[in-house]
């Protein structure tokens, strides 16, 4: 069964535990296995390091392709409204309301849409307020770190792994 880094950090915690001194040599006993579980250890993590370096790499480079993606979305939905536009138009110029072929059909539909042009001057019973609240993390984190309570929240410190 082939060991995983887990496995290796088990055997190196072991082996470090195993050091012993030799009473009368006062030579560290059992350094050799530290070492040779050390460098299984190096190894293993080295390869699992070039995975999340990887991992992320890919993961800005699908965050770029998906930027291009929308870019072109984008694109292609201001192209499709300037066509439904023109043919509109069009339509409108030759007084044509219904048109129909083995391929299409295309047709008028009425509809009515409020547009709002000043939302400050509308009377009260024509608004609504939206209120949304966010934390100041900066902040709170000030003030944690000052020693002032802070009701809702907590300063939580992390490890975060960096690879290069």
């Amino acid at each position: 069964m082939k060991k995983t880094l887990y496995d290796v950090s088990d055997e190196y915690i072991n082996a470090y535990e195993n050091i012993t001194i030799d009473e009368e040599t006062g030579e560290l006993l059992g350094m050799e296995a530290l070492y040779n579980i050390k460098d299984e250890f190096n190894k293993k993590a080295e390869a699992i390091a070039i995975i999340i370096k990887s991992s992320e790499n890919f993961t800005e480079d699908l965050k770029v392709e998906k930027k291009n993606i929308d870019a072109r979305i984008r694109q292609n939905e201001r192209k499709t409204e300037w066509l439904k536009s023109y043919l509109t138009s069009c339509m409108d110029k030759v007084n044509l309301s219904k048109f129909e072929t083995t391929k299409c059909k295309i047709s008028f539909r009425k509809s009515e849409t409020v547009e709002v042009y000043d939302t400050l001057i509308l009377p009260e019973e024509f608004r609504k307020a939206k209120v949304e609240y966010t934390a100041d993390k900066t902040a709170i984190k000030k003030a944690i770190k000052a020693g002032l309570p802070v009701t809702g929240a907590v300063l939580i410190e992390k490890n975060n792994i960096q690879i290069k």
